[in-house]
C-alpha cells in the first residue's frame, strides 16, 4: 500500500486527447503491517487504461493479489484502515475476481 493519490491523480489524465495527453506515472512505496519495505507497485497510463508493474521481495511464499483504496493515507501503525475503504468500478458488488458476485 502506498500513494494511492497519485495513481488516482494519473487516471484523471487518461480522458485527454492522445496529441495532448502526458505520459502520466505515478509510484506506490508498499511495506508490511510491521513498516517493513517491501517494494513499489508503478501505475503507467497506456492507451487503454492503466499498467500496474511490481517489484516486490520479502514476500512470504504463495498466491499474492492486491487491491487500492480510496485514500493515500496508508498507516501500518493502524493496520492500514486509515486508508479508507477499498476502491471498486461496481457499487454493491464484492471485489475481487474470485470473490462469489465479484466485480
Amino acid at each position: 500500500m502506498g500513494r494511492i493519490a497519485l495513481f488516482i491523480a494519473a487516471l484523471a489524465l487518461l480522458p485527454m486527447p492522445a496529441a495532448a495527453a502526458l505520459k502520466a506515472k505515478a509510484v506506490a512505496r508498499l511495506s508490511s503491517l510491521e513498516g517493513k519495505p517491501l517494494g513499489t507497485a508503478t501505475f503507467d497510463a497506456v492507451n487503454r487504461g492503466v499498467l500496474v508493474t511490481f517489484d516486490l521481495h520479502d514476500l512470504p511464499p504463495g498466491a499474492h493479489a492486491f487491491h487500492l483504496h480510496t485514500s493515500a493515507k496508508c498507516d501500518p501503525k493502524t493496520g492500514f484502515t486509515s486508508a479508507g475503504p477499498i476502491l471498486t468500478l461496481v457499487p454493491g458488488k464484492s471485489h475481487g475476481y474470485l470473490a462469489e458476485g465479484g466485480a
